[in-house]
């Protein structure tokens, strides 16, 4: 005695977000101040880093050299401080950035 009702399946056709059909699109979904801001963080920790490890390598030398001709020690300093203004450098060009 049952009536069946035949159900019509209408078809939606809903469109995919981007991120799930390709990895391409994630860098069009991402917000260009978003770029900026990596680029700037990037600037300034590439220069510190490389900063920081020419202090290192030249500050070892200095105490080597310091060692073998303690007349030296003094006069070598000017190489860290161009290690040091490689560090302000990438900092001025964050904040022109």
């Amino acid at each position: 005695m049952g009536v069946e009702l035949e159900s019509h399946k209408v078809a939606v056709h809903a469109e995919r977000p981007c991120y799930e059909t390709s990895y391409l699109c994630v860098f069009e979904a991402v917000s260009p101040y978003m770029w900026s801001y990596m680029g700037i963080a990037f600037a300034l920790g590439i220069s510190v880093i490389g900063a920081a490890w020419g202090i290192f390598l030249t500050g070892s030398s200095i105490v080597g050299g310091g060692i073998k001709a303690p007349r030296i020690s003094s006069k070598n300093l000017v190489s860290i401080i161009f290690c040091e203004a490689v560090a302000i450098y990438g900092v001025i060009m964050a904040i022109i950035m």
